[in-house]
This record gives structure tokens, sequence and C-alpha cells, in this order.
């Protein structure tokens, strides 16, 4: 089985012992594509290639996944067959180039379902024996990157679209069988009627199980080649330094991006920060082996940059403080929260988030004081105690003051 896909979490995860899944079990074809289009399920599913090109994988190791030139390229897989199916699960990995009209994977020996690409949304879709197409599909717009996509048909139940391992679509079904065509293949890359469907992009890690996988097995499947981290981070406003802990916790987003111009995003994860020990478990599906810069996002504070790119390995521990010296971020861009023991914070202030702390910034703090504002996850509580008031105009005036900004490469 090959590692195909990386995640961040923080030590601590190891002390959680889930139940682990059994995600071969059901299995009646994988297609790791090590460098061929041979079925590893051990029940000679094989592939017959039409075009497809070996190219690099999600890790960005050469001839490990298949790249389809979204005209006439396909995976033909002639004897894949479910019997009298109940539970489908078809599972891949996918890259795409373009986002219309693409079959991505097509059930079709003995039923027809399909994991497919329709109005730069991603779906799942069932034929039934009464000849009508039900289809679940992300309300999320596709990008050009990794996706792991599952589609899970029980009868009488559901069809369920998981996308990076999470539950985004549920659809209702009827408790009917899966419409049987007599002579279709199943098709990666395309479906039966070659070149009305091409997928263009590349493709990995193809699976098709005779159960409905859960959201165990899903999450499990997601994982494969783990990796943790563990990153801290103290947002300036937030932090009580007479009790050396945060007021509240809350939510730090953290984005990876590639260490060369344009710095492009990688891939992002969003994580509570915990009050005391200050860190977060982050969770990284889409990172090759390499060196990233790693940003952390706050709802009123500057985005900040680390110090240099950290490198990014799978099966291997990350560990990453911005609250231990003002070195850790890029160009010394924090502030000292703390003299005992030595903290250092982001810079609480940047409301609009446009990278910069000035007036447009300070001028709805100042209101929402003025209106003695209160509640839950106002944007302008900088410092969390659940009202806006004369402190949280001071950090935003005195940042403002000295022209804070975000700072990048």
């Amino acid at each position: 089985m090959k590692t195909i896909i990386l995640f961040c979490s923080i030590l601590v995860l190891l002390t959680i012992n889930p139940l682990k899944a059994d995600i071969d079990s059901g299995l009646v074809a994988y297609y790791p594509f090590n460098g061929n289009t041979n079925d590893e399920s051990g029940n000679n599913n094989h592939g017959i290639n039409s075009g497809a090109n070996l190219t690099s994988d999600i890790n960005g190791i050469s001839d490990k996944a298949y790249y389809f030139n979204g005209i006439d390229n396909n995976i033909n897989i002639p004897d894949l067959e479910i019997n009298d199916p109940e539970n489908i699960t078809l599972h891949a990995l996918i890259f795409p180039e373009r986002f219309n009209n693409e079959s991505v994977l097509y059930y079709g020996e003995g039923g027809e379902m399909q994991i497919a690409i329709e109005n730069n949304k991603v779906d799942v879709r069932i034929k039934l024996s009464n000849y009508v197409w039900y289809i679940a599909s992300d309300p999320n717009p596709i990008e050009q990157r990794w996706y792991s996509i599952v589609g899970v048909w029980q009868k009488g139940n559901s069809l369920k679209l998981y996308v990076n391992g999470q539950l985004e679509k549920e659809i209702s079904v009827p408790n009917l069988g899966i419409w049987s065509p007599v002579g279709y293949h199943s098709y990666i890359g395309d479906r039966h009627i070659i070149g009305s469907n091409p997928f263009k992009g590349k493709i990995d890690e193809v699976r098709t199980y005779s159960r409905a996988l859960s959201q165990n097995d899903i999450t499990q499947l997601f994982s494969l080649g783990a990796s943790y981290c563990n990153l801290s981070v103290i947002p300036q406003g937030f932090y009580n330094s007479l009790a050396n802990k945060l007021y509240k916790t809350d939510a730090i987003k953290v984005l990876i991006r590639q260490s060369i111009s344009p710095f492009s995003i990688i891939d992002s994860s969003s994580a509570l920060i915990d009050s005391t020990n200050f860190s977060g478990i982050y969770n990284f599906y889409q990172v090759p082996d390499g060196m990233y810069y790693i940003i952390a996002q706050h709802k009123n504070c500057i985005d900040t940059w680390s110090s240099t790119p950290v490198s990014i390995i799978r099966d291997s521990t990350i560990n990453y403080k911005f609250t231990t010296s003002i070195s850790q971020a890029y160009a010394d861009n924090m502030i000292q929260v703390d003299n005992s023991p030595v903290r250092f914070g982001i810079f609480s202030g940047d409301i609009n988030k446009n990278g910069f702390i000035d007036l447009d910034d300070l001028i709805p703090v100042n209101n929402d004081a003025s209106s003695f504002t209160t509640g839950e996850n106002i944007t302008t509580d900088l410092n969390g105690d659940r009202i806006v008031d004369l402190t949280d105009v001071s950090i935003c005036y005195n940042n403002a003051s000295n022209f804070v900004a975000v700072i990048r490469p």
C-alpha cells in the first residue's frame, strides 16, 4: 500500500486510540498506480490503459499516478463487477485541471455509479432501477489541487459524498437496486461512451468496495501515511499576563505556502488553540515533502509568517512555536506580551483583514466600544472578554499608531 497523504496534528494524539478501521474489508479493486494499472486487491481486476501517462502523485513521487489529457485517455476495467450490490463505495485521489462534464471514475458493469465534476463542483451519482440518476453534489467549488473523493451508496438509505474526509453532501435514495446494463465496462478518466466525459488532470489511489464505508473508515483512508505537528500561537489581545493564559480559546487558521514566489497556498487547516499551552491541532493532507512557510491567521490579527520555510516530511512530527521568540516570525513581526515568562503574540487589530492596522480598523472598534457591544465571537472584541471597551480601542490604536502591517517575503 502506498503512502498517499500528509496530515499535521499534535503529539497528544499519540495517547488517543481510536477504533482502527479495516479499510481492506470489502475491497473489490484497488489501483495504487505503482507504475502500472494492476489491481492490487488480489481480485485481478486489472485495468487496460488507453493513452494515460504516468506522472507524479500527491507526494511528488514520479510514476505513481496517471495523467489524463481530457480528450481520449482512459483506463478500461472490463471485468470489475459486484453481484447484486446493495452497498458500493468509490474512492479516488484527483487533481483536476478542468471543471465541467468530467468523469473521474465510472462503475459500469452490473450497474452505473460515477464520481464526476459538473459546473465546477464534484459529485457522486448513481442510476437506480427506476432509470433515475440520483446526484449528491459538493456545495463548494473545486480548484486545481489534490482532493480525496469518496462516494457511498446504501440501498434504500442514502447516497453520500465525502471530500477530503468530510461529509459534504447526503441525499436520500429509494429502496431500489442499481440499474444493471449489459456489456458496460468500468472506466477511470471517462465513462462507457468514450470521449463523452473525458477527465483532464491526475488520478490516483482508485478503490471500489462492495460495502458502505463508515466515517471512521473514510477518516482512516484519508489519513494514510500521517505525520504530526504541534503549532503554538498567541493572539496579542487575548493574552492575560496576570494569569499567564488566554482569556478564552479561539480558532486559528494555518496556511501552508510554497517557499518560493509566488508563494502559492498548498493547504490550510483551522483549529482551536488551547488557552493555557497555546497549541492547536492542524491537519494537512495536500502537502508533499518539502520546505514551506507556515502562516498563522486569526479573525482580528495580522497574518504572521514563519521566519523561514519549515521542513514538512511525511510520517514525522512538526513543532513550531510563534510564542517563544520574536525571531520565530518573519522580520520579527510580533509583539512581546509577557516578560515572565517571556512570550510573544501576533498583532491584534486587523478587523477588515486587509493586512494593515489603521483608521479603518480603529473606527469599528471605537463604535462598538461606544455602544457597549457584548457577545461571543465579536471581531472588534480584541481581547476576547466578550465586551468591546476601551481596552480593545487601546490595543487597536497603539498598533495603528505604529503602522503595524503584514510582513512577508
